[in-house]
């Protein structure tokens, strides 16, 4: 158990109980705007209850998805097939998940004059990723998004150590190293772009560099 501050308990509590009034009286209207702010309070008791257990970026995540994916999908709740959906252009979810690269590696590779960016190539059907050291001259931003120009299929697929069809992609990330970069390609979905798929896949990539330089 944690001692809360009653103060945000008490805002929620008012909230739902108002809500429920309007819902039980018919009185509709401006009911969404109350769910905002339910919205908003619920928020703002979860983080004070993350601070308590003084949870990290990581937990955070996870617990994150498992409300926001897992449980949708276990329970298969209103609009469950979300998770599944395109990520729009106004979401940051692309953003938070580069973002764990960065916090990752920018340490690492931001010296002598370089940079370490991630530039992502984003179409309907797949998402790119490339993981690369550029020159201090030549730094821009941290995240880059370049025009796919419908040729991110044949992209993937010379990087790819077999030959695959659109249809096989789907169910198949593609992961690698080149001599300039290291990248990611994966379906289009909410679900594959989480922070918290964020921080196992760069566990995949920092184990990875790790063992090639104990062998080297």
């Amino acid at each position: 158990y944690v001692d809360l501050n009653n103060s945000n308990y008490d805002i929620l509590k008012q909230l739902y109980n108002q809500y429920f009034d309007r819902q039980q009286n018919k009185a509709l209207s401006n009911n969404h705007l109350i769910k905002d702010q339910i919205k908003i309070a619920l928020e703002n008791l979860n983080d004070e209850i993350f601070d308590i257990l003084q949870l990290n970026d990581c937990e955070r995540d996870l617990i994150d998805y498992a409300l926001k994916v897992s449980k949708p999908l276990i329970t298969k709740s209103h609009g469950y097939e979300n998770v599944f959906a395109p990520i729009k252009k106004t979401e940051h979810l692309l953003d938070d998940y580069a973002q764990v690269y960065i916090d990752r590696f920018a340490s690492s590779f931001n010296r002598n004059g370089k940079r370490f960016v991630v530039e992502i190539y984003n179409t309907p059907q797949i998402i790119g990723m490339y993981f690369r050291v550029v020159d201090e001259k030549d730094f821009v931003d941290e995240i880059i998004y370049s025009k796919a120009n419908g040729s991110l299929l044949a992209m993937a697929i010379t990087l790819s150590s077999q030959r695959i069809t659109d249809q096989l992609f789907v169910q198949k990330d593609i992961r690698g190293f080149d001599k300039e970069f290291f990248y990611i390609f994966k379906p289009n979905e909410k679900r594959l772009w989480h922070r918290a798929v964020a921080h196992l896949d760069v566990n995949e990539f920092d184990d990875a560099m790790l063992r090639v330089g104990r062998d080297n």
